[in-house]
């Protein structure tokens, strides 16, 4: 499923390696991932960075779950 998605704002997954331990192969990201990125770089982040991340992945997560028989399970807050 997950190296089926393609799409700007997601890494791709190119495979899994079932050696002794199980890695995922994925494309080079230079600045590393994005939870790493929001911690090195949160005194610089203000809000309207924060809701275009938040816009991108909500569009990742939306193609995500149109393409496939995958729904995300809706809590009643």
């Amino acid at each position: 499923m997950m190296a089926s998605m393609d799409h700007a704002n997601i890494v791709r997954l190119f495979g899994i390696s079932m050696g002794r331990k199980m890695m995922l192969v994925s494309q080079f990201v230079p600045l590393g991932s994005l939870l790493g990125f929001l911690r090195k770089h949160k005194e610089r982040l203000n809000a309207k960075n924060m809701l275009t991340f938040s816009q991108q992945i909500a569009e990742v997560c939306i193609q995500w779950t149109s393409a496939s028989s995958f729904s995300f399970p809706l809590q009643q807050l």
